[in-house]
């Protein structure tokens, strides 16, 4: 299976910077960053994000998002014949420079990384990452939805102190990323999660874990104990029973809306 791993970028040029990407020590491409693109903040409700995807039920419609919709994204193909078990992803910035005199800076080179997605090419549209809900019939898995984090990307933070999932959580300029790409059994799917070295891995729960286990981490850091009791396979996806196995997969919200982004305009890379 080919899968499509897209990185959404911000960028402010001052002189020649470029993006580096390993998968395993392997070295897949680099990127020259040559313009300047910065990124575009939307204001969105829930219903509009929900609805896009036709799940049903779902509380407070009228609550407001913001997202953050990069305006670059850098496209690799990648066969998972290329992938082991548990692989490492590795994005670089590179030849960043400044115009340092005396102590002061004016100007820098500057790139964030605000989105990283991994998913299967032929599910890489607006339309097509829905195939997720058909995938996980008979998987005994439920599929629940979460602002900023989930399938098929990746949690970006900027401080080990942040409140990750909130509409203020932003990358660091400049910072190498290392993330995880694992074969997940149950979904028979390679996902993309923070590396558990990183300082995300103090905060982030899987995007695919047992909603018994996540219950207890719920109650453990305080969270909505009940609406975690009470997770359970809704519109679109074939209701069922859940059981002590069954598990939970959580979709960034805002997936569609960066895919239709990528759709606009991005630079491809293949394998």
């Amino acid at each position: 299976m080919r899968y499509v791993l897209a990185i959404g970028l911000e960028t402010e040029i001052y002189k020649n910077p470029s993006l580096d990407v390993f998968l395993n020590d392997r070295f897949l491409g680099t990127t020259e960053l040559d313009e300047n693109v910065p990124a575009d903040i939307q204001e969105r409700t829930k219903g509009d994000i929900l609805d896009a995807w036709d799940f049903r039920p779902y509380s407070n419609p009228e609550r407001k998002y913001k997202i953050t919709l990069p305006k670059k994204w850098i496209i690799y193909e990648l066969d998972d014949s290329t992938f082991t078990k548990n692989n490492t992803l590795d994005i670089v910035p590179k030849n960043l420079q400044t115009n340092t005199m005396n102590g002061f800076v004016t100007k820098r080179d500057k790139c964030k990384i605000f989105n990283v997605m991994l998913l299967p090419k032929e599910w890489f549209s607006v339309d097509g990452v829905k195939k997720i809900f058909s995938h996980c019939d008979g998987r005994n898995v439920v599929i629940d939805f979460d602002h900023g984090r989930g399938w098929p990307s990746v949690i970006l933070t900027s401080s080990e102190t942040e409140s990750i999932g909130t509409s203020e959580h932003l990358p660091i300029y400049n910072r190498p990323e290392s993330y995880c790409i694992k074969y997940d059994e149950i979904l028979e799917l390679y996902t993309i999660e923070n590396s558990p070295e990183s300082s995300e891995a103090v905060y982030f729960v899987s995007s695919h874990i047992k909603i018994k286990e996540y219950y207890e981490r719920a109650i453990k850091r305080g969270g909505n104990v009940m609406m975690t009791k009470n997770t359970h396979a809704c519109h679109p996806q074939k209701l069922f029973e859940n059981n002590d196995d069954t598990t939970l997969l959580h979709i960034n919200n805002d997936v569609k809306l960066q895919l239709e982004q990528i759709a606009t305009k991005y630079q491809h890379n293949e394998d």
